[in-house]
């Protein structure tokens, strides 16, 4: 988390532009592979936050040999807030295959080169790791 008073300071101001909200696209799942490890970040409210991107590819036969082929690879942006962020970051890493279950969102932003560039992803309600190639056991903390 952001500390100091420069970083309190910039969490206070405003923006001459204020971003609109993300458009809700309606619900969706996607499973595939984590690219990186997760990251976890705060906004300037000290809200936890973890932005991931998956990649998954159809399997597909080949008409002539008859063999079973990875088809193209298609990517994901997929964003978790709160506990779900921090569970993600603790407990996943890179290569893992997950399933995310959310709402598709879609938001605006000008890029460096004052082009405005169209963001569609997942904002994930829950998400986990698949079991289509091993298995999960889920970490239970201990009651008190």
């Amino acid at each position: 988390m952001a500390t100091g008073s420069a970083a309190s300071e910039a969490a206070q101001r405003e923006t001459s532009k204020q971003a609109p909200p993300p458009e809700d696209k309606g619900p969706g799942s996607v499973s595939g592979n984590l690219t990186k490890d997760p990251e976890l970040r705060y906004t300037g409210t000290g809200r936890p936050v973890c932005n991931l991107r998956l990649a998954t590819s159809e399997r597909v036969r080949n008409a002539k040999s008859g063999n079973w082929e990875d088809g193209p690879t298609v990517f994901f942006d997929v964003q978790c807030w709160g506990n779900l962020a921090e569970n993600v970051t603790e407990h996943l890493a890179r290569g893992d295959r997950v399933v995310a279950e959310g709402r598709w969102m879609q938001s605006d932003y000008t890029n460096d080169q004052a082009v405005t560039v169209t963001r569609t992803y997942l904002q994930a309600r829950d998400l986990g790791p698949s079991m289509i190639f091993r298995g999960a056991r889920p970490v239970r903390k201990e009651s008190k």
